[in-house]
């Protein structure tokens, strides 16, 4: 039976990375060298204060660190009771030395034009520029990786002037790139390195990423296949590599962004693509600026132009917005206004993931999964169908390619997916969903394993989950709860199948969220499915309940004889006396529920798991 157990915890094992562990609300943003100001410091409205310093100041001999003042505002920021985010600025607040050794080394710059001023630095994939780079992070990281309140560490790669993202792209600076030996693949690996380093030398820390464009006018004349193609793929390599650790954020919120979603292929949009882990920080101050920057120049209220970029960045979703200082301490009730609506929202009890593994065969005996989707509004779900995978758990015959449906309640397919990384557009799936798929940090491990993100109405829906080309095994199907504050809820979820013997019977695991207990009915069902045309209907289904560790919470054969009055009541009780059922009051966590056949039957049987309000 361990194995059993095994296989179904690898489902559990995988449930979404919850972003509300990414500190929510607003970060002082003060200037580089800049203390925090101590009424920053003070105000509980505040979340946390980002720390800048130039590499220049930080290193200014090779090997030769200062950190007297990173250690001094670490040191007050804790004290205070806030979380850091840390930036050390790498291009133009590089040291001297740095410039001297890629010269030395006959390392490649590029000159391009910065607001009127011509500027000049090494190209981003310079061997000796990235090795510096990396010893340095490295240091820093042996030295303030384990801080308690350091909660993140900024990176970059791709970035000209500050460490924003800026790839200068006018068309005579696209042609000076490919002078320069540019190529899509050179920036890839030069952001693989960099951001692997910061990961490395942070591993209690989130990084955070500002993304950007490289430009993109169609025809020939651009640096990449699209404008956000090396900010795309370099996120979803990091998040591939280093699972829920990556934010992917926008530093240039202001008035005038984009409404969400955002273009296709603008950062905006790749921005909403890379939810639930992302961020946003201030283009400018809002207060005593003259040239209202961040209202696109035309004069406005800084309140209201500060609120109203809020505002945007709420709609994108993000956890933080850093805002510079100066507003932080003269905008004070926008800052209230913002910590309000950054506020994580309350883990509500219930189903957050429900998995089922099976033998899949062929008509009849493919894998149906139902669910209904109750509350208000939508339901952001993630089905995945698991086969190859299955083999890391000792499953000797995995289904090989699985293949997923989706069906409404008149039965319509309204999405279809084989291969996850190739989004099958149609129906319910607007989009290519490869991004967001990655940034949801439980894409499937198997190229040939399906999976889809839905946001489904309340109503009954059904999954169906087959193997591609008639091919039969053990595969698991999957139903994720991506968006568990929202109103809507994921209240009830079952799936059919063929029950064997040994370790080819139905196993259905779930993981209840919350802070609280839910109340759950657990079915096993058979011979009631006799009357829907199943001719091979499991006879006589038992049915056993376990916690994470494998310990039997309660088990049945016929469901009157244990808990009669309290499945009776929930309106919930099989229509056969030899079906079994579980009504209980669980606490957050995993569980996993084992359909048999009694005295080693088999046939078709149902699992199904409801939440009762």
């Amino acid at each position: 039976m361990a194995s059993f157990f095994a296989a179904l915890l690898f489902a559990g094992l995988c449930a979404p990375h919850a972003s509300a562990q990414i500190p929510r609300g607003i970060f002082s943003l003060a200037g580089s060298g800049q203390k925090a100001s101590a009424s920053a410091l003070a105000n509980p409205d505040v979340v946390g204060v980002t720390i800048r310093q130039n590499w220049a100041d930080l290193e200014p001999t090779e090997g030769q660190f200062d950190f007297t003042f990173l250690d001094s505002e670490v040191a007050r920021a804790t004290t205070a009771g806030k979380q850091i985010l840390l930036r050390i600025n790498t291009q133009a607040a590089k040291p001297a030395w740095v410039t001297a050794a890629i010269q030395q080394a006959g390392g490649t710059f590029f000159t391009f034009d910065d607001n009127g001023v011509p500027a000049t630095i090494p190209v981003f994939w310079d061997p000796t520029f990235l090795a510096k780079k990396k010893a340095m992070i490295t240091a820093l990281g042996v030295h303030l990786s384990g801080s308690s309140a350091l909660k993140i560490v900024a990176t970059s790669f791709a970035n000209a002037i500050s460490e924003d993202w800026s790839v200068p792209h006018t068309p005579p600076e696209v042609l000076d790139w490919f002078a320069a030996g540019y190529t899509t693949a050179k920036l890839l690996d030069a952001g693989k390195q960099i951001i692997d380093t910061t990961m490395a030398a942070f591993p209690n820390q989130y990084v955070t990423l500002a993304i950007g464009g490289n430009g993109h006018v169609g025809g020939t004349g651009n640096l990449d296949p699209t404008a956000t193609y090396v900010a795309e793929n370099a996120i979803a390599t990091a998040r591939a590599s280093w699972p829920g650790r990556l934010i992917a954020q926008i530093n240039s919120l202001s008035t005038f962004n984009p409404p969400a979603p955002g273009p296709n292929d603008s950062a905006w949009n790749l921005l909403w693509n890379s939810r639930p882990d992302v961020a946003a920080q201030m283009v400018y101050w809002c207060y005593n600026e003259p040239t209202y920057r961040v209202n696109g120049g035309a004069p406005g209220d800084p309140a209201t132009v500060l609120s109203t970029s809020v505002d945007a960045a709420l709609s994108y979703g993000v956890n933080y917005i850093e805002v510079y200082q100066t507003d932080v301490l003269n905008l004070p009730g926008v800052i209230t206004y913002a910590r309000s609506a950054l506020a994580p929202s309350p883990a509500l009890p219930g189903l957050l993931n429900a998995s089922t593994r099976l033998q899949v065969g062929l008509v009849d005996h493919v894998a149906i999964s139902g669910f209904i989707v109750g509350g208000t509004g939508t339901k952001r779900l993630m089905l995945r169908a698991i086969g190859p995978s299955l083999s890391q758990s000792g499953i000797t015959d995995p289904l090989a390619d699985p293949y997923l449906e989706l069906h409404d309640q008149t039965g319509a397919i309204i999405a279809t997916n084989d291969n996850w990384a190739t989004t099958e557009i149609g129906g319910a799936i607007v989009a290519d969903q490869q991004a967001e798929i990655l940034a949801s940090t439980v894409a499937p491990t198997d190229p040939a394993e399906a999976a889809m993100i839905v946001d489904l109405s309340p109503g009954a829906y059904t999954a169906v989950v087959r193997g591609a080309n008639n091919g039969t095994g053990i595969g698991l199907a999957e139903v994720y709860d991506l968006s568990q504050s929202a109103p809507a809820t994921l209240a009830n979820l079952s799936t059919r199948g063929f029950v064997q013997t040994g370790a080819d019977v139905l196993i259905g695991g779930f993981i209840l969220g919350g802070s609280g207990s839910s109340n759950v009915v657990v079915r096993a069902l058979g011979p009631s499915l006799l009357q829907l045309g199943v001719s091979d209907a499991l006879v006589d289904p038992t049915l056993d309940l376990r916690d994470a560790n494998g310990t039997l919470v309660a088990s049945n054969d016929n469901w009157a004889d244990t808990q009669e009055a309290e499945i009776a009541g929930s309106g919930l009780a099989p229509s056969d006396s030899r079906e079994a059922a579980i009504e209980q009051t669980l606490s957050a966590g995993n569980y996993t529920a084992t359909v048999s056949g009694k005295n080693g039957s088999s046939g078709v049987g149902l699992v199904e798991i409801y939440n009762l309000p």
